[in-house]
């Protein structure tokens, strides 16, 4: 009888690996970039036009810049609210007719984040930056 309960438990936590693990929920799961120490989707159709990270004064400040289609409004509303979840422990935002901005703190270090985009031939220009202490 034991044995059999084993059989069952083995078979169960395989199907669950097969089918929870390898099972993507969204395409934004799969494209997901690390920009210093903090994790982001990388915004949909964008362009990367550069990245790159230097160190100074003890820090890291990474950089991670991209060219979209879409306004500004659109990709600032996209990241809004990845900024508002628990991993954050402040967050704002400034918009103008230029473009705007979202900054946050990560939650339990000392590390800040800024997104900043503005419009460019008839898209957006997007440069995101994390400064790690």
């Amino acid at each position: 009888m034991a044995y059999s309960s084993v059989i069952v438990v083995t078979l169960l936590a395989a199907w669950t690996y097969l089918h929870f693990a390898t099972v993507r929920e969204s395409a934004e799961a799969s494209t997901m970039i690390a920009i210093g120490s903090v994790w982001l989707p990388v915004y949909p159709g964008a362009v990367t036009e550069r990245s790159d990270s230097t160190e100074h004064d003890r820090a890291v400040e990474s950089t991670f810049c991209f060219r979209s289609k879409d306004p500004t409004s659109k990709v600032l509303a996209f990241y809004a609210p990845k900024l508002r979840t628990a991993r954050f422990q402040s967050y704002s935002t400034r918009r103008t007719d230029a473009g705007g901005m979202l900054q946050a703190i990560a939650a339990g270090r000392d590390t800040t984040l800024l997104i900043t985009a503005r419009p460019w031939n008839g898209g957006s220009e997007v440069q995101i930056t994390t400064l790690d202490r």
